[in-house]
């Protein structure tokens, strides 16, 4: 789960164009719990086929704020992420070899496998280029 309303949109090239997307009735609304198995199949016909995207997360003020949380039930693990930060970018390890068209799993340490879609980030920020953008608000 993400609170926020809206995405920061980019380019081909993931360069932020200025413009701030809904996500209601979208792929990318996250403001209710969503399973991640059900949901990133949808990116199989986009050019990133995953999330990579700069949420624009509901603070209040500049109050450390709850943003976001994940659940992983069969384990019982959870994360919460508070900031006073107004973005959030999620990322779900779209780049790692993708084992299920037959790419061979990055090995870590202890014989860890790293694969696409495998782990997740969610970094929290100011907005992304806003100094080329008049209409973000500057990050200092």
């Amino acid at each position: 789960m993400i609170n926020a309303d809206n995405i920061v949109d980019t380019d081909l090239d993931q360069i932020p164009t200025g413009k701030l997307i809904p996500v209601a009735n979208t792929a990318y609304d996250l403001r209710n719990p969503t399973k991640m198995a059900e949901r990133l199949p949808l990116f199989k016909d986009k050019p990133i086929k995953g999330y990579d995207n700069c949420y624009c997360v509901k603070i209040d003020g500049d109050k450390t704020t709850r943003i976001a949380r994940v659940e992983h039930p069969e384990s019982g693990r959870w994360l919460e992420i508070l900031t006073n930060q107004p973005r959030v970018q999620f990322y779900t390890s779209n780049n790692l070899p993708d084992v299920d068209n037959g790419a061979a799993a990055l090995k870590g340490k202890d014989g860890a496998c790293y694969v696409k879609h495998g782990a997740f980030c969610l970094e929290t920020q100011k907005y992304p280029d806003s100094m080329n953008h008049d209409n973000f608000p500057t990050i200092f």
